[in-house]
């Protein structure tokens, strides 16, 4: 669960066309230092689960890393779930991630998440030249509401975080519609430049609890004593306060620690030992240095047979 309301974030067409000076965000080009968290070499941010068996010769299990956002203390920031789908592997497996996210408009299974590509909007085509993927997005027409500077910003980054976590050799974006650049998606964010990652933890989620991915995303997440639950945070200190919370009930409660502090992305693990059968709901936290307010919390429901 997230500290502050949540809302769905749709994409509007524009037909203005608005230069660099008029972006509330600066995006980031490729020509731009190495960000903090890389796709290929941060193994505290591993973006390659283990394959399942395939169900059948024809069909194999693909493992999707698919980046949403939710509102928190420090503004919308990006969280990660694994979508796991029973298919004849795809060509081109960054070009079928984004069509997920964007042609067929797939939600995250936590509801506190949200995605800004939920219907209107259609990736065509990546053309890749060297470590640079040309995206061709036609950019659908109905209402929104809400949408910001910061909200086409964390779109953006939907895109590019998602495509270069499926794809490893890309390394910046370049969005074009019809094959000719596309100056912005909403009229805040000038998008004629080229866009890569920017450092983690000016985009992430402070804190996230792992889950793995299930091939429906609708079952409940199982586990086995002893249960252990983990998951990468970037907070100050290191410190992860969490609870565990059982019929409306804290019946657990402490503070793990990650294995560094912020600015890394750094892994943290909570041993729960043996639990009664039932229904769980496990939070971490991040809480203010100044006031012990929370920063971001993340909230994930598992069930002990």
């Amino acid at each position: 669960m997230v500290l502050k309301k949540s809302f769905v974030i749709a994409i509007v067409a524009s037909a203005c066309v608005v230069t660099l000076s008029a972006c509330s965000l600066p995006f980031t080009h490729a020509s731009s230092a190495t960000p903090t968290i890389s796709v290929t070499s941060t193994p505290t941010i591993s973006e390659s689960p283990s394959q399942s068996p395939s169900p059948s010769p024809s069909l194999q299990i693909t493992t999707y890393p698919m980046y949403y956002f939710a509102d928190t203390q420090q503004g919308l920031r990006l969280y990660r779930e694994w979508h796991k789908v029973s298919e004849v592997k795809p060509a081109d497996v960054g070009l079928a991630s984004l069509q997920r996210l964007v042609n067929a408009g797939e939600e995250p299974f936590d509801s506190d998440y949200k995605s800004a590509w939920t219907s209107g909007s259609t990736v065509n085509s990546i053309k890749h030249v060297g470590p640079l993927a040309i995206v061709d997005i036609t950019i659908g027409t109905h209402t929104g509401t809400g949408l910001g500077a910061e909200g086409e910003q964390r779109a953006i980054d939907q895109l590019v975080w998602t495509l270069t976590a499926n794809d490893k050799s890309v390394r910046s974006v370049k969005f074009t519609s019809g094959g000719k650049v596309i100056e912005t998606f909403a009229g805040h964010v000038d998008t004629k430049g080229t866009f890569a990652r920017e450092n983690g933890y000016e985009v992430l989620a402070s804190v996230w609890i792992n889950v793995p991915g299930q091939v429906d995303g609708k079952t409940p997440w199982t586990l086995k004593n002893p249960v252990v639950i983990s998951g990468t945070a970037c907070v100050m200190e290191a410190a992860v306060p969490w609870e565990l919370v059982k019929d409306g009930k804290v019946v657990k409660s402490d503070m793990t620690l990650a294995s560094e502090s912020c600015p890394t992305q750094a892994p943290w693990k909570v041993s729960l030992g043996t639990l009664q059968p039932g229904t769980y709901v496990f939070k971490a936290k991040d809480l203010s240095a100044e006031d012990g307010s929370i920063v971001s919390e993340d909230t994930k429901t598992f069930v002990v047979e």
